[in-house]
């Protein structure tokens, strides 16, 4: 997902994404200012997903898609 570029757009996409507690909660991989000198990939766990970075317009995410979620073929 590209320009994940606040806070609300952050929890937006968390809340999208149902979990209850007997899932494990997946985590997901920031790609933050890719090619700049200040560039940081980070893993973070999905719960904490709108509290753990700054996002600004250069702020993608990376989702593992989890098989169980997956549509029947």
């Amino acid at each position: 997902m590209a320009q994940c570029w606040s806070k609300s757009v952050l929890s937006d996409i968390k809340l999208s994404i149902e979990t209850d507690s007997t899932d494990e909660a997946p985590s997901v991989t920031v790609l933050h200012h890719l090619g700049l000198d200040d560039e940081v990939v980070t893993t973070v766990r999905w719960d904490e997903l709108d509290r753990s970075i700054e996002p600004d317009h250069l702020t993608s995410l990376w989702i593992r898609c989890s098989p169980r979620r997956l549509p029947p073929s």
